[in-house]
């Protein structure tokens, strides 16, 4: 190409530019991805700016919202949701006096009635109440509702919430956002006005200040102190206290919607450092079976679990392990079993009277007093035999003895061991013995930890061993 050719084109096209340039916005368009937008969500708008000719050409441009509490917008069209309503979004061209609108919803997640199903009688009175959610599962704050009946010849609703009954019957509740379709529903049932009225003479709620006037059954697992607690208006509570925050597991009188069942009396407790707690209740069915005939367990998630139901259960502070999984031992009439209930809702038997393991066929006149689990997956079984007391380690699925009554250990004779034990992380079982000192029992590791007179390093003689106790954490 020639110079010449080449300037007569460059500058042909900084003609076409510049003419291009000159044109001014006659009109602007607005868009957007769609027509709600979730509160504490975002979306990006366009914009076009067009010259009268058709041509599209550039231009700066403003942005506002109306309402503005509902949303907010950028310089970029970046569209943020802040409460739940209509809003108009403008954007303006000022030097040419133009604009565009888009009108859009700001929409919550969803709303929540509190509560969703409701029964109030003929003659009585109820209330309702109403929350936005936003994207992030957050409430919305400061939001305004209003309350219908879908059929007003059962029921009224006032703007406050308050339900008036009118006859027998079902009927659906909406609450719903002023100006807006959005809306949440809930089921109200309108019962015949009751023959009588129920006065309350004892509550075992929580919901009322109580006092904790005994402790029991104390258990700890890494900075988690789990017990049962006598409460002053005579009820039982299952509590765990983690970094100084007291926490409500279950408490006597209360129904465990989850599992359908009624907690009348609570008797033992057992946690692990992650969260996890199990509790051994009485359930209304069959109050008085035995030690307990109510096996729940709290994972640390939120869900609630029915380990086993079967009468004369017993719960040991160290049932829980630490991967969740829960031992325990059930004794009633010929059953006779140490079972296992798995994190993952999976039950198995680890030792039974009916079909014991192969390492006892030569054991006669087997019966059992007691099984003390640790937290790291090891058992200690203690088994009566005929030829009297006996201790069994398990571990890895297998059984081994390691002792028995009669035994002569470390110079001491094993005569009787107390029935709670507590297991370490290496396998390793501690219980009181017979000489008022502390048995360590493991596999070919049982030896006397320490009795009468044992001296420790720092002086004094041991006297008396009163009892071997649950610790914080792993030891």
């Amino acid at each position: 190409m020639s110079p010449n050719r080449f300037s007569k084109l460059l500058a042909l096209q900084l003609v076409s530019t510049t003419l291009l340039l000159a044109q001014t916005a006659a009109r602007l368009e607005l868009k957007a991805p769609g027509t709600s937008l979730l509160v504490a969500r975002t979306m990006q708008l366009s914009s076009n700016a067009y010259a009268e000719s058709g041509a599209r050409v550039e231009t700066g441009l403003s942005y506002s919202v109306e309402p503005a509490s509902l949303a907010t917008i950028g310089n970029d069209g970046l569209l943020r949701g802040l409460s739940p309503g209509i809003i108009t979004v403008t954007a303006r061209e000022d030097s040419a006096g133009i604009s565009a609108q888009v009108r859009l919803e700001v929409r919550p997640l969803r709303i929540e009635l509190e509560p969703s199903q409701i029964e109030v009688r003929i003659g009585e009175t109820a209330r309702l109440s109403a929350r936005a959610i936003d994207a992030d599962g957050g409430v919305i704050p400061n939001q305004s509702f209003r309350y219908t009946s879908a059929l007003a010849a059962v029921a009224t609703l006032g703007n406050d919430g308050v339900v008036r009954p009118v006859a027998e019957g079902i009927t659906s509740v909406v609450a719903s956002i002023p100006g807006t379709a959005i809306a949440g529903t809930g089921t109200l049932r309108v019962l015949r006005k009751s023959d009588y009225r129920l006065r309350r003479l004892q509550d075992s709620r929580l919901n009322v200040p109580a006092a904790i006037t005994a402790v029991q059954e104390v258990t700890a697992a890494g900075t988690r102190i789990a017990y049962l607690a006598t409460l002053a208006h005579g009820g039982q509570a299952a509590i765990i206290d983690e970094n100084g925050r007291r926490r409500i597991l279950v408490a006597a009188g209360q129904y465990l919607l989850a599992l359908g069942r009624l907690v009348v009396r609570l008797t033992n407790i057992s946690i692990n450092s992650r969260g996890d707690a199990a509790v051994l209740a009485d359930s209304a069915e069959n109050p008085w079976c035995g030690s307990g005939n109510l096996l729940v367990v709290f994972r640390a998630s939120g869900t609630v679990e029915e380990a086993s139901g079967a009468c004369s259960i017993f719960l040991h502070p160290h049932a829980l392990a630490e991967n969740g999984n829960l031992t325990y031992q059930v004794n009633s009439g010929d059953l006779g079993v140490i079972r296992e209930y798995s994190v993952t809702g999976v039950t198995r038997t680890i030792w039974s009277l009916a079909t014991r393991p192969a390492e006892m066929t030569e054991v006669t006149g087997l019966n059992w007093n007691a099984v003390s689990p640790s937290r790291f997956g090891a058992v200690l079984a203690l088994v009566s035999t005929a030829r009297g007391t006996e201790g069994w380690h398990y571990s890895a699925d297998r059984w081994q003895r390691v002792f028995r009554a009669g035994d002569s250990v470390d110079g001491s004779t094993i005569q009787w061991v107390s029935q709670r034990a507590f297991g370490r992380s290496d396998g390793k079982f501690f219980t009181r013995f017979g000489e008022n000192g502390i048995l360590q029992m493991a596999p070919n590791q049982t030896r006397v930890f320490t009795k009468n007179e044992s001296p420790y390093a720092n002086g004094p003689r041991q006297s008396w061993s009163h009892a071997v106790v649950d610790v914080l954490g792993p030891h």
